[in-house]
């Protein structure tokens, strides 16, 4: 896999659809945990539902 060093989720209506993933979700988390950039704009934030931050106690 390539290096990146952010996850861009986009705006728009399809998002809320093209990126529910559970693949998605922990590369997500991953990103996070490295303290990598992840950000959303839009619809992009309802994808961030579905992450679980390595650091979370719930």
């Amino acid at each position: 896999m390539p290096a990146y060093d952010a996850i861009y989720m986009t705006g728009g209506h399809g998002v809320s659809l093209d990126f529910q993933s559970p693949d998605l979700a922990k590369r997500t988390a991953a990103f996070w945990a490295a303290g990598k950039i992840v950000s959303a704009v839009c619809h992009g934030p309802a994808r961030l539902v579905e992450v679980n931050s390595p650091e979370a106690t719930t």
